[in-house]
């Protein structure tokens, strides 16, 4: 399993916000090898912060239109993936001008979803809306 990979199933996992999270993706989308020492002042706190995470999306996919929301705290059943999920935050990730390539994610908080669908941008195949 790739970088990317592992670190998209431990967004998926994460129940919130997690510095060691923040710090590994930091590593990963600045090239700088897995376990360097990085300081806590230079990671941005993506897996807490919208804005944080949404500045990471507009560095590594620009001019991505995003869609975020929450569940206003509460767990919400959706039917995802040919079953019912519970989350509590969502993003979509519209890569092109005619949105034929979006990427979408449930997750424990918004931040965590934007995160769940920019790594799924980034690893996998995007899932089509349209013909």
């Amino acid at each position: 399993m790739s970088d990317l990979a592992s670190l998209l199933e431990r967004v998926k996992a994460a129940k919130g916000p997690d510095r060691v999270l923040d710090a590994d993706i930091y590593r990963a989308v600045s090239g700088i090898g897995a376990g360097a020492s990085v300081g806590w002042a230079v990671v941005p706190k993506f897996s807490l912060s919208i804005d944080a995470a949404l500045a990471l999306v507009e560095r590594l996919l620009p001019n991505t239109c995003v869609l975020v929301g929450d569940y206003k705290g509460v767990a919400n059943p959706t039917f995802w993936g040919g079953k019912i999920q519970y989350a509590k935050g969502f993003a979509s990730l519209s890569i092109d001008d005619d949105a034929m390539s979006s990427f979408r994610a449930h997750a424990e908080t918004p931040p965590l979803a934007i995160l769940a669908a920019l790594l799924s941008s980034l690893t996998q195949e995007p899932i089509h809306d349209r013909p």
